[in-house]
C-alpha cells in the first residue's frame, strides 16, 4: 500500500532560499521520489524517463542539467560507468523507507560503495517525517503562555 504523501529530505528548504536549487529541480526531485522504489530508495531512470513523464515546457538537456545539479548537491549518487547509457540506478540521499524490512531507516548515499550494497542510517525520533513544523510552532505558542503566566506584575505608575 502506498502512502499518500512523500517524505522529503530535511534541509531541501535551505537550498531554495539560498538560491542553490531551483524549483525546476525541485519538481524532479519530487518526481524521482515518486517513481523510486519504497522499499530501498533505489531510483531506476534516466532523463529521457523524467521528460517521459513530464513533457511540458522542458527539454531533454534541462532535465539532465536538473540531474546534473542534484548529483553536484549531494542528493542523487549514480554508479554509471563511462559510456553507459539508458536507465541507470540512483540512489536517492537520505530517502525515508516507507516499506518493507527497512522501514524506519533512512538511505545513506555517501557511506554506498554501489547500488547493490546501499547503506541505511536509523531516523532519529527527533527527525521522523511525521515531526511537522505546526508541531514545533504550538510548543513555542505554550512556551510563551508560560512566560506571561509567570511574569511578574509591575508596580503602577503614578
Amino acid at each position: 500500500m502506498k502512502e499518500r504523501y512523500i517524505p522529503i529530505r530535511p534541509g531541501i528548504e535551505e537550498h531554495l532560499i539560498r538560491g542553490r536549487m531551483s524549483f525546476f529541480e525541485l519538481g524532479i526531485y519530487i518526481l524521482i521520489h515518486l517513481q523510486a522504489d519504497y522499499r530501498t530508495g533505489v531510483w531506476h531512470g534516466s532523463a529521457p524517463r523524467l521528460l517521459a513523464t513530464c513533457p511540458r515546457g522542458t527539454t531533454l538537456r534541462k532535465v539532465q542539467r536538473a540531474m546534473e545539479r542534484m548529483g553536484e548537491l549531494g542528493y542523487l549518487k549514480c554508479f554509471r560507468g563511462q559510456g553507459e547509457r539508458g536507465n541507470t540506478s540512483y540512489l536517492i540521499d537520505k530517502f525515508t523507507v516507507r516499506l518493507g524490512a527497512l522501514t524506519g531507516q533512512r538511505l545513506n548515499a555517501d557511506n554506498s560503495s554501489s547500488c547493490k550494497t546501499p547503506s541505511y542510517d536509523l531516523v532519529a525520533l527527533d527527525d521522523a517525517p511525521n515531526d511537522a513544523p505546526s508541531d514545533a510552532l504550538s510548543r513555542s505558542k505554550k512556551k510563551e503562555r508560560k512566560k506571561r503566566k509567570t511574569k511578574p506584575c509591575g508596580k503602577a505608575r503614578r
